[in-house]
This record gives C-alpha cells, sequence and structure tokens, in this order.
C-alpha cells in the first residue's frame, strides 16, 4: 500500500509538471 501511495504521489506531481508546462 505504501508503494502504491508512492506512486500516486510521483503521478500527481508529474501532472503537476505537465499543467504548468502546457
Amino acid at each position: 500500500m505504501f508503494q502504491e501511495a508512492t506512486l500516486l504521489s510521483m503521478l500527481e506531481k508529474a501532472t503537476e509538471r505537465d499543467v504548468l508546462f502546457q
């Protein structure tokens, strides 16, 4: 479960980057 939370956090950060760079 902890690993899933980490992956979700990374996805959220990646999404924020995509939004910022768009």
